[in-house]
């Protein structure tokens, strides 16, 4: 059986190179080091990917999606009518806003769910390319009929 002192034998010349640990790593061991997600003092900065950020903003659309049925929920339990107060929001100064508010997560999960479906159905489709090119479709559609909507 391997001991721990065989599986790693770099472990001793990582403690005798100086400086902080990713330099060590960088510079010393000639190995390559994660991005910071802030800039460093090397000036490296990691840009998330767009395929990540439609995910991100995927989940975030599906819990704003949760908290306001919660929320329309909530205002029923206590008596009041959600259609009124919705439509009164609609109709005042910071309804277009408000409106875009409601339409992009709705939209925006709605096409996400609709390309997940596809990505499940058609494997092919889930190349680097595809799913690049699918993100920009998804944020343009899902913000350009949610602006439409908002203008309603």
């Amino acid at each position: 059986m391997a001991t721990l002192r065989d599986v790693t034998p770099h472990m001793a010349a990582d403690r005798d190179l100086p400086g902080p640990y990713s330099e060590r790593q960088s510079k010393g061991m000639n190995r390559p080091v994660a991005p910071s997600i802030f800039d460093n003092k090397w000036g490296v900065h990691y840009q998330w990917p767009l395929v990540a950020l439609s995910s991100i903003t995927n989940r975030v659309t599906g819990v704003l999606l949760t908290a306001g049925m919660g929320g329309m929920g909530a205002v029923a339990l206590v008596g009041g009518d959600p259609t009124v107060m919705a439509q009164a929001i609609g109709s005042s100064a910071v309804g277009p806003v408000m409106k875009f508010g409601v339409a992009f997560p709705l939209v925006y999960h709605y096409i996400v769910g609709v390309r997940h479906y596809m990505w499940d159905t058609k494997i092919d489709t889930l190349q680097n390319e595809q799913c690049q090119s699918s993100s920009m479709a998804v944020f343009g559609a899902g913000g350009g009929i949610s602006l439409i909507a908002a203008i309603m």
